[in-house]
């Protein structure tokens, strides 16, 4: 009887044994899958620096520098209209003698309305003007995400991540350059659209 529960506990001292080192063994093995799923995590993002992105991008490009062409035509239209105000002025204050008061407040009164809506137009024009701008950014944008969306598509890339939210990433995670490439490719120019600002 006393060699039957020698022989029982030295049975329960081994299956302890085995079950401390099946259990370490578990432990190993979830803590390698743990640590691969990590690194396959740590693998599957990219980051894009969208400003860099837009800012060099040649659609962008070609809008900026069509902006620049109507703003300063704009300009001249502004400056020829401000050219003949001063001339309707000069006329006006010629012609004071020979206006009974009445007439004259009528033509001064007619002048200021003059200057509001050239003052209105001028306004009308710049508001015109950086709408679509800003709408021909929203197209680059757009273009962009789209872009960015098919290379994580193709390298299998599960996260990306605008720079400017990032103090730190690996190397090689950045396609800034490939989206951009890309971009360029797609889309070279966008076109500033004035007319139909005008027209609304």
């Amino acid at each position: 009887m006393i060699q039957l529960d020698v022989m029982f506990m030295k049975s329960l001292k081994i299956l302890g044994i085995f079950s401390v080192l099946f259990l370490m063994s578990l432990s190993s093995v979830a803590s390698l899958a743990q640590e691969e799923k990590s690194k396959n995590i740590l693998n599957s993002y990219a980051v894009v620096d969208l400003k860099k992105i837009v800012d060099e991008s040649k659609a962008a490009k070609s809008a900026q520098s069509e902006v620049e062409k109507l703003q300063k035509k704009y300009i001249k239209q502004a400056e020829k209209a401000e050219k003949d105000l001063k001339n309707r002025e000069e006329q006006l204050m010629k012609q004071k003698k020979a206006l009974s008061q009445e007439a004259f407040l009528e033509k001064v009164k007619k002048f200021q309305e003059k200057i509001q809506e050239g003052q209105k137009e001028v306004m009308k024009k710049r508001q015109i003007l950086e709408a679509s701008y800003m709408k021909s950014l929203e197209m680059i944008k757009e273009e962009t995400y789209k872009i960015i969306e098919k290379i994580a598509m193709e390298r299998k890339i599960d996260l990306v991540f605008p720079r400017s939210q990032l103090l730190f990433s690996r190397k090689g995670s950045d396609i800034s350059d490939e989206v951009l490439k890309r971009l360029n490719a797609q889309l070279a120019k966008v076109n500033i659209n004035v007319e139909k600002g005008k027209k609304k």
